[in-house]
């Protein structure tokens, strides 16, 4: 039977524990950090939680005992009220108003509250002497949560990007060492992006980076162990509307919802998938439908990126201190913002080489068909029908009806998304270039869909004599294709027979079929096309 209620959307840690919320326990996590150095910064994903934990250890500050009767830190610290210093950029109106005068305007409305009048005028300057006034008797704890979000919000827009981390940086200045050593207790900085030091914590001397820390893996996130003691009612009712026994839907909750790692060891659920899926009752986009990524997109487009090879990226240590508006890297937006994780760790001579990935069914199911969507320039209802169709087309060997809707996904393809040469005489090199743009430009766009469907892919495989464009594996046929750009398509058939493509497979019992497929980078869409049963 279920008794507590899910708190969606609502991350005020009184509200929950006041109002019967399922709460999942974090305090001893919290205490161990609580306990430690000071300041301490911490990134992660849109709607992990921050916020949620910002507030619980706000109320802990704050002294409030009885809301954490029955958690783990209740009977373990001693009690005692202390100042706190709450700030949340999701509740400055930087958006109607420059930041500067925004800052100024909610750190007035926090003095009120804390019933102390500001004299001063900049906002740096405010929040030095409000730190000062409120720190007499003992020292203040300084909760500050989406410390970036004036500086994300506007990442599109470069200059009001720049001009809002300028203002932060002289903010944020008011934090510098000699303050915090005199005035503070516990400092606490949550936000997604990590920038460099220099970027905006310029006069706060070695915080402690909680992002890929031990201490912070499972800080936010949901664990396996959390998972099924929280929520084991409506684990079972769901099972039971969906006809699954407890076993299968726990399995498909990990494929769908969790994977989010920051030491390749360690994973978590998303929170806020998690939730929504236990109150709709079935699987679903939410996460990754409640903030489009509209600008991964459009850096992607921008800079013709191979999503293929950034969805397994690489990275040493020192990639994820790594952040800069100027030049937008992509590898380090998508690892910040959720969109990709680290899948593994391992060591070389004592350092770490971070293996990045999807985290889950839903980041990857979700964000590959907005490639598509992206690539193809075709409306999500098209796509959609697209995808259906060319999965159904697989399954029964039917390739007239693949290439059918490979055509509907080329055809309306904008002109200024294709790879061409900007130059009146273009010399042999650029031509190679176009060449491969084209080439690369159709077979991404074959990959995302199949790689959409969950249908097993692989790509430009290397073998003895030559390389496979594409093997594709569906439960009855093993399809070996070979793509030509402004060529003939029985010289793709030729090439797979030639170079003995199929040798490697000759033992599967399943149906070989070679398909040759003809690109036109003229008419921009499949030109003609071969098939071939081998056995």
């Amino acid at each position: 039977m279920k008794t507590k209620v899910l708190p969606i959307g609502e991350s005020d840690f009184v509200k929950i524990r006041k109002r019967n919320y399922l709460y999942i326990d974090k305090t001893q996590h919290i205490h161990r950090i609580m306990g430690g150095s000071t300041p301490n910064f911490l990134s992660r994903p849109r709607r992990f939680g921050k916020s949620l934990l910002v507030s619980t250890m706000e109320q802990i500050f704050f002294g409030n005992k009885e809301l954490f009767k029955d958690l783990w830190i209740y009977d373990k610290i001693d009690w005692q009220t202390r100042p706190v210093i709450r700030l949340s950029m999701t509740e400055i109106d930087y958006k109607n108003q420059d930041l500067e005068t925004a800052l100024s305007r909610y750190l007035d409305k926090l003095a009120a509250k804390h019933e102390v009048a500001l004299k001063n005028k900049t906002s740096k300057e405010k929040f030095s002497e409000l730190i000062e006034l409120l720190s007499t008797e003992q020292n203040v704890a300084i909760l500050i949560d989406e410390y970036d979000k004036p500086i994300i919000d506007f990442i599109e827009d470069f200059k009001k990007a720049e001009a809002n981390r300028d203002t932060l940086r002289n903010f944020y200045g008011a934090l510098k060492d000699g303050v915090v050593d005199a005035h503070v207790h516990f400092l606490f900085i949550t936000g997604i992006s990590k920038f460099s030091k220099t970027s905006i914590f310029s006069e706060l001397n070695n915080p402690t980076d909680l992002t890929i820390d031990p201490l912070a893996l499972d800080l936010c996130g949901i664990t396996q162990e959390e998972l099924q003691k929280n929520f084991a009612p409506y684990i079972e009712e769901v099972a039971s509307n969906l006809g699954l026994q407890e076993k299968t839907l726990l399995k498909e909750l990990k494929r769908w919802y969790n994977g989010y790692s920051w030491d390749g060891n360690t994973f978590v659920y998303n929170p806020f998938s998690l939730l929504n899926f236990f109150r709709k009752g079935e699987f679903g986009n939410f996460w990754f439908a409640s903030g489009t990524p509209t600008l991964l997109l459009k850096v992607i487009k921008k800079q013709r990126i191979d999503v293929e090879k950034v969805a397994t990226a690489k990275w040493s240590s020192r990639s994820f201190d790594k952040f800069s508006l100027r030049n937008l890297d992509l590898k380090h937006l998508l690892f910040q913002t959720g969109y990709l994780t680290i899948k593994k760790k391992t060591l070389n001579r004592g350092r770490p080489t971070y293996t990045l990935g999807y985290p889950n069914q839903e980041v990857e199911e979700s964000f590959t068909q907005n490639l598509i969507e992206l690539k193809s320039h075709l409306p999500d209802s098209t796509v959609d029908e697209s995808l259906i169709l060319i999965e159904e087309a697989l399954k029964e060997n039917d390739m007239e009806a693949f290439i059918e809707q490979l055509k509907i996904l080329f055809s309306d393809i904008a002109y200024q998304l294709h790879p061409k040469i900007n130059k009146k005489e273009p010399t042999a090199e650029d031509e190679a270039k176009l060449f491969k743009a084209w080439e690369g430009y159709f077979h991404s766009i074959i990959y995302l869909v199949v790689k959409f469907l969950g249908i097993h892919i692989d790509v430009e495989m290397s073998k003895h004599q030559g390389r496979i464009d594409a093997k594709i594996e569906v439960e009855d046929y093993l399809y070996i294709m070979e793509f030509k750009l402004d060529a003939s398509v029985e010289k793709a058939i030729d090439q797979i027979k030639t170079q003995q493509y199929a040798e490697a497979f000759k033992n599967t019992s399943k149906q070989i079929v070679l398909v040759g497929i003809g690109f036109s980078s003229k008419e921009y869409n499949v030109k003609d096309w071969e098939v071939e049963i081998l056995k």
